[in-house]
């Protein structure tokens, strides 16, 4: 599922960040490369997903489950060689009888089947080896390229073609958010064209999202999912490009979302527009396989209203814990994000804005100060003293007080967009933010 790996992807990099492992980091990245090159549709959205079944073999009519994915011994040793096989039996923990759990009940079914699945570190794997840890991860380099090629001969499973926008809305964020803590032109440059497909192909004339598209955009309109999901995305998309466009399509759509799906007299968003058959509007709040598009959308009416000191936003956000406090309370473990949404309300974020030409000199130094230290719940703007200053401005006079040092690269760490520490160069800026966030999370709150 593609927002399996778009959620899967977003931890991955958000977990390397916040431990400093760099293999999350490569999980991350390989997530999305499978997302990217498996599930991409050519018009730069992404499909929904793969199945779990596929032809056993070129000739086989019918499906088995798992056929793309398993392996047997022979099979792994042909495709890698002899030469690898000690190596790869102790990073996989490859066995003749077959590697699947021992308590699997779908064990029976796959004698001997193996999954390639590293569960045993790395240093353990070169300690059993008795090689040079350069020379184990040569010949895992190599095995894996070998494996991949071979299986890519394989029948692959279906494909679930529609594209949805709220699915697409993970991957958007899981690329925007990979590529500003790595800073990876291409990840941010595959999240531009999916957000462009959304935007171009699954939005009315009216501003309002369309729910999926599958050989042209469907009559079905945007969910609250939708709205929660395509709008966070894009908020990761300005943050990782710092380009306007990115954050005004997120405040029309919220906009939009308040317009069509706001519940004036209960509180909170309802799951879909009004339709005339439909005689109970639901609310999605607890988490499942899926995150809550109350949570989300509440995270997101936060993050915006300090953004673009919308206090209207903040007071959404107030009615939606209000809405749902009680609920909350009798069973937190299932509403964590919705928990994280009144965290931010309680502790509001730092605001870092950077001001600026975007081709100052000292520009992509200072970035690199701010890539690896900006926690969940960021709120991050670029002033860039041209148009989109001013469409910010109009809406935030505060903003024009900021000052800005003509030719450079100024960031300003802001409680209510006043300035409280500022910058020109990047030593510092990690340690001071650091250090900001630790203060803002004891800050005795004001109740919501």
């Amino acid at each position: 599922m593609v927002y399996d790996q778009g959620f899967f992807a977003q931890t991955l990099v958000d977990a390397a960040l916040t431990l400093g492992k760099a293999e999350y980091a490569d999980a991350a990245r390989a997530t999305l490369h499978y997302a990217t090159t498996e599930l991409g549709h050519p018009e730069g959205g992404f499909y929904c997903a793969e199945g779990s079944s596929s032809p056993s073999g070129s000739g086989a009519a019918t499906l088995t489950e798992g056929a793309f994915y398993l392996w047997q011994m022979p099979e792994i040793e042909q495709a890698a060689g002899a030469a690898a096989m000690p190596v790869l039996k102790l990073a996989y923990s490859l066995d003749e009888r077959g590697n699947l759990p021992i308590d699997s009940p779908v064990r029976g079914r796959f004698p001997g089947a193996n999954i390639l699945r590293q569960e045993r570190p790395m240093a353990d794997v070169v300690k059993q080896s008795g090689l040079p840890v350069g020379e184990v991860n040569r010949i895992l380099t190599q095995a894996r390229g070998q494996l991949s090629a071979a299986r890519q001969k394989r029948p692959r499973p279906l494909l679930d073609d529609k594209v949805l926008a709220s699915w697409n809305g993970t991957m958007i964020a899981a690329l925007a958010r990979t590529a500003w803590v790595f800073d990876d032109s291409s990840l941010r440059e595959r999240a531009v064209r999916a957000a462009d497909f959304i935007l171009k192909r699954l939005r009315r004339e009216d501003g309002s999202l369309i729910h999926a598209f599958l050989d042209g955009p469907s009559t079905a309109p945007g969910y609250a999912e939708d709205y929660a999901q395509v709008i966070r995305g894009l908020l990761e998309l300005y943050e990782a490009t710092g380009e306007m466009p990115w954050l005004r399509a997120a405040a029309e759509l919220q906009d939009k979302q308040i317009e069509l799906l706001w519940d004036k007299e209960g509180g909170g968003f309802f799951d879909g527009p009004l339709q005339p058959l439909l005689f109970n509007r639901m609310k999605s709040v607890d988490e499942g396989s899926e995150f809550s598009p109350t949570a989300v959308s509440t995270q997101n009416l936060v993050r915006l209203s300090h953004l673009l000191g919308r206090a209207d936003y903040l007071e959404k956000a107030n009615a939606v814990v209000t809405t749902f406090g009680s609920l909350v309370t009798r069973g937190p473990g299932g509403f964590l994000r919705l928990l994280t949404a009144y965290d931010l309300l309680l502790h509001p974020p730092v605001q870092v804005i950077v001001t600026g030409p975007p081709d100052a000199p000292d520009r992509a130094e200072i970035l690199l100060a701010l890539r690896r230290t900006l926690p969940f719940g960021r709120v991050i703007l670029y002033l860039d003293g041209g148009e989109a200053q001013a469409w910010l401005a109009n809406g935030n006079p505060a903003l024009t007080k900021l000052p800005v040092t003509p030719g450079r690269t100024t960031v300003h760490f802001c409680r209510d967009f006043v300035p409280r520490q500022s910058f020109t160069r990047a030593e510092g800026i990690g340690a001071a933010l650091q250090k900001a966030v630790t203060e803002s999370t004891v800050v005795p709150p004001k109740q919501p």
